[in-house]
């Protein structure tokens, strides 16, 4: 009987939780702290198209370069970890 009444406790706190959400939404929760705490809205600059090109070259060259460093690593340690298992079960 104790885990039913577990159940109903959790179920009776999240409707208390979903009721108090829904008098207090989160817009207006975000609008009274931004206020107390003097927060400014952050203005994203302009990016110009060659920009993004250039800047997604960029991240695509680095992913690529950590590709091959994985597969590298990858390669010098599987071969390691097959001879240690082989040489560990005879």
């Amino acid at each position: 009987m104790g885990s039913i009444g577990s159940m109903n406790a959790s179920i009776k706190n999240n409707r208390n939780v979903l009721n108090a959400n829904s008098r207090r939404t989160f817009g207006s929760t975000l609008s009274v702290k931004s206020e107390s705490i003097g927060y400014t809205r952050n203005e994203m600059p302009l990016i110009f198209p060659h920009q993004l090109k250039r800047v997604r070259r960029k991240i695509q060259k680095q992913n690529r370069r950590v590709f091959r460093l994985k597969v590298v690593i990858g390669i010098i340690v599987l071969p390691l970890l097959v001879y240690i298992f082989y040489r560990l079960n005879n």
